[in-house]
């Protein structure tokens, strides 16, 4: 019957249409799925760099406020050392804030 072969074009045509909207909204999906994994990696690598600088900060703090003197001054050199091995990683978490701002 002829009206059921025009029924049956329309549906046809209607699924096709269908099919590449669900097509090309997958794919959207998809890439902007992998772009939040990757910035979401960066915002944990981040956050992991500045609780370790935090730690170590609040580290140097009580030794800053320490009432002796002496002691301050013995810890120097290792506080200086330890500011210095951290110069990459703190320029990492630098780097890394920035690219996510």
């Amino acid at each position: 019957n002829a009206s059921n072969v025009r029924i049956a074009k329309k549906v046809e045509s209607k699924l096709l249409e269908f099919t590449s909207r669900y097509t090309s909204a997958d794919e959207k999906l998809s890439s902007r799925a992998k772009l939040l994994d990757k910035l979401s990696s960066q915002v944990d690598e981040y956050n992991s760099l500045a609780t370790s600088f935090d730690h170590w900060f609040e580290e140097i703090r009580g030794i800053i406020s320490s009432p002796d003197e002496d002691e301050f001054q013995a810890q120097l050199p290792q506080i200086a050392k330890d500011r210095d091995a951290r110069a990459p990683a703190f320029e990492q978490m630098q780097n890394l804030g920035k690219a996510l701002v």
